[in-house]
């Protein structure tokens, strides 16, 4: 599995990340920088790996299908994009937009406006590349990265009664997770 998030744009040319994800035989996590390159060259969208999972919020989503005058539209264009690149699509938001390449799409129904911080993003990929890596399909990890990442998000913001960081989410994924064991 690949993150390809934050790419060290200093080390390799545009090009050479293309070429890079044009090798790729498996599914990847596109998200931030790896999604601004796709938007800014339309044709390397053919180049994302069958079963890729996509994760932009929706100012990077606008910039991959453009604006959307409604909810209903962008679930259409999620949908839309999905099916056309074989790849799962999570717009990213409060209740985060699911689409999957055999067109059905999904509304998580976990998370909190307490999750909206730095790095809350990159916890999510992370778990999108752990559920990859423990084999399940991309849809299947695309689904449960998005609702576990939600509820550890929920959990740590009813806990902390604040504002969470995302190391609060972290610290939440293992009774996200596995609810009936206690601590110790």
């Amino acid at each position: 599995m690949l993150w390809l998030s934050g790419l060290a744009w200093q080390k390799f040319s545009e090009a050479e990340w293309l070429g890079f994800l044009q090798q790729l035989p498996f599914p990847v996590v596109l998200d931030a920088d790896a999604l601004n390159l796709v938007a800014k060259y339309p044709g390397s969208r053919a180049l994302i790996p069958k079963g890729s999972i996509l994760t932009p919020h929706v100012k990077e989503f606008e910039r991959l299908v453009g604006p959307a005058g409604d909810q209903e539209e962008r679930i259409q264009q999620a949908k839309t994009f999905a099916q056309a690149h074989d790849c799962i699509v999570v717009v990213k938001g409060a209740h985060s937009l699911i689409a999957l390449p055999n067109g059905q799409s999904f509304f998580n129904s976990t998370g909190s406006p307490y999750m909206a911080t730095a790095g809350s993003g990159d916890v999510l990929t992370g778990m999108l590349l752990a559920f990859l890596g423990m084999g399940y399909t991309s849809e299947h990890a695309a689904l449960c990265g998005v609702f576990y990442h939600g509820l550890a998000g929920e959990l740590a913001g009813a806990k902390l009664k604040r504002g969470t960081l995302a190391s609060d989410i972290i610290a939440h994924i293992p009774e996200a997770l596995f609810p009936d064991i206690e601590d110790g």
